[in-house]
């Protein structure tokens, strides 16, 4: 399924459509009027969002390309240095992918969910061109900050400052490390 929305929607202006693929891939949206669409894509191998500019023709054929953009990138304790398994990571594209309208529909602010491996690796493919944050925090079922046998000390969170993505790029964060999370005591009598 697809639904195509402009890319600069507002609460007048709500042009959009919806289509389905045929099994080549091949859709049709009828009396899109020119201008700046998104379209969100669900089914197949891939789903997510894609832009395509309409122009001022009767009729056109547009290819859209479904993106190979990666994102990386390795989680380890800034105190030891050691790999950090199953922590949580979030990319969220922060240029909502369907522009005011976006956090209301199918494929708006996209936010991707991974986890690190045993070594603290961790990978989003697929990733479109656009505007992300990531933020990462030690929490995976594998993390247990009350272990007192595991010899860690919990770790709290980072954020990776706003990037910007262009099409099919792959980028490597490096290392991302996860500095000792802020303990409080309290006793309440």
């Amino acid at each position: 399924a697809l639904f195509a929305m402009a890319a600069e929607a507002s609460m007048l202006d709500l042009r959009f459509a919806t289509a389905r693929a045929d099994a080549e891939g091949w859709f049709e949206f009828r009396s899109l009027a020119p201008g700046k669409y998104r379209v969100q894509a669900q089914g197949g191998d891939w789903n997510g969002t894609v832009e395509m500019e309409v122009p001022d023709l009767p009729e056109v054929v547009l290819i859209l390309t479904a993106p190979d953009g990666a994102v990386r990138g390795r989680v380890v304790s800034a105190q030891t240095g050691a790999p950090v398994s199953e922590a949580t990571v979030m990319l969220v594209r922060e240029d909502s992918a369907l522009g005011f309208l976006g956090a209301f529909m199918p494929g708006g602010r996209q936010t991707e969910w991974a986890r690190s491996d045993e070594e603290g690796n961790f990978e989003f493919s697929a990733v479109a061109e656009g505007r992300y944050t990531v933020s990462v925090r030690a929490d995976g079922p594998g993390f247990n900050p009350d272990d007192g046998d595991s010899g860690m000390e919990p770790l709290g969170r980072v954020e990776v400052p706003a990037f910007q993505m262009s099409f099919n790029e792959s980028r490597d964060l490096g290392l991302l490390r996860l500095p000792i999370a802020s303990a409080i005591l309290l006793h309440v009598t």
